[in-house]
């Protein structure tokens, strides 16, 4: 069990009630030069040039691309300024470039930047204050947060101990969703054997005669899904009438419910007078929802509804004709094919899927009893793996919530890891 300092003082920031006595407390623009990078725009990127340009995106630790000059060439922390990841801190060292939406903190004295980075994460995120784009911190509200530090000494132990205890979480982390990622391709393959081959190994196959679907069982058929199904989309009542929205009881969907596989719960609700004087129709439960377009992977997406709702325009509802192929059987198919229907929107572009693409694919279509038979037995497979999945994710969940335990307490002094030691190996 780690110990506490002997004595504290009481801290001026309200979420810390109190810090080590010999600690020091002190705003931000005491203690480094506030700066901003500049306009780049994604016409300068070139895929040859050495330096890298960071921005607001988090992914590839913020790299958006590279020039071939440099604006920085320094030790510093950055941070985002605004947008969905206002607050995010990051250390930045030697020749690099930072667009506008990323502020910088060049130390005024000499600091531990490991240390500082693990405060200003912690710190930045009660500063955040709400905006159009997601939230702001902008340089002049940095300028006034109270930060706080003990010895540079202390500062470069701090550090080195949450270096080694969030190293050994991350890996650990790391490791949960590499088995994640094997678990899905697990459970993808399973279905795309399914819905191709059947779960007769034996079969005698046939050429399809459609490239991406290649041979399936001799006796199955191949039809095009408007020949299966009712395909329609939905609308959005207007959102500067408040009598569409207010009070209402229809469930209205939109395209990010796709995420949830199985559709159980609605985005808002609209009133009578606004189904009425809109676009948007009912979509009756069993129906398939695709996403139709969207940001990130959502777009391609495929799930089942739960019960009786509305739509946007951004939203596909297939309704299945139950005489003629079962509901589930054509949502795993669709599922197992979501890179190929996404590719015919254009992919990781803008584009979106229209009605006509997606009326057009073709599907295979065992007899009716094989195609329930093929759900279940893809389904009792993939429900294990699921719950493994959900147990990792479960479990990666607590890990970063005692990772972020562990940063707060040690940069609160809360705990003393003055006498700390890393572990020989």
């Amino acid at each position: 069990m780690m110990k506490r300092y002997e004595t504290y003082k009481k801290s001026n920031l309200q979420w810390v009630k109190k810090i080590p006595q010999h600690w020091i407390e002190g705003k931000v623009k005491y203690l480094f030069e506030i700066g901003r990078g500049r306009v780049i725009s994604q016409q300068e990127l070139n895929p040859e040039g050495k330096y890298p340009v960071f921005s607001s995106q988090t992914k590839n630790n913020g790299c958006l691309g590279y020039i071939d000059t440099y604006d920085f060439d320094d030790n510093i922390l950055t941070w985002t300024t605004d947008g969905a990841n206002a607050g995010e801190v990051f250390k930045r060292n030697g020749k690099f470039n930072c667009t506008n939406v990323c502020g910088t903190l060049k130390p005024k004295k000499v600091l531990n930047l490991d240390y500082f980075l693990y405060l200003m994460k912690f710190l930045t995120p009660f500063y955040k204050r709400p905006d159009t784009n997601g939230a702001k911190i902008m340089n002049g509200e940095m300028a006034e947060i109270i930060s706080y530090f003990p010895t540079l000494l202390e500062q470069t132990q701090i550090a080195n101990y949450l270096d080694y205890k969030t190293g050994l979480i991350d890996a650990i982390i790391a490791q949960k969703e590499t088995l994640i990622q094997k678990l899905k391709e697990q459970r993808q393959a399973i279905i795309n054997e399914a819905v191709t081959k059947g779960l007769n190994p034996d079969v005698k196959l046939k050429d399809s005669g459609i490239e991406w679907l290649g041979d399936i069982p001799e006796h199955w058929e191949v039809a095009k899904l408007k020949w299966l199904s009712n395909i329609y989309s939905g609308g959005t009542p207007s959102t500067n009438i408040e009598s569409y929205w207010t009070n209402g009881t229809i469930p209205w969907l939109n395209s990010g419910t796709v995420n949830q596989k199985r559709i159980t719960k609605a985005s808002e609700y609209i009133t009578d007078v606004a189904l009425q004087n809109s676009s948007t129709k009912w979509v009756n439960k069993g129906s398939i929802l695709m996403a139709l377009a969207g940001q990130g992977k959502t777009k391609g997406m495929a799930a089942m509804l739960e019960f009786d709702a509305t739509c946007n325009q951004s939203m596909a509802a297939i309704e299945v004709d139950d005489s003629k192929a079962y509901n589930e059987f054509i949502l795993i198919w669709l599922e197992s094919n979501y890179l190929n229907i996404r590719s015919m929107g254009g992919g990781e572009k803008r584009d979106g899927i229209n009605l006509q693409i997606l009326g057009n694919i073709y599907c295979p279509l065992p007899a009716l009893d094989e195609q329930k038979e093929i759900f279940k037995h893809v389904s009792n497979l993939t429900s294990k793996i699921e719950i493994s999945s959900e147990e990792l994710i479960k479990s990666i969940q607590k890990l970063k919530e005692y990772r972020q335990s562990l940063i707060s307490e040690a940069v609160t002094g809360k705990i003393d890891v003055r006498d700390w030691q890393a572990p020989k190996s």
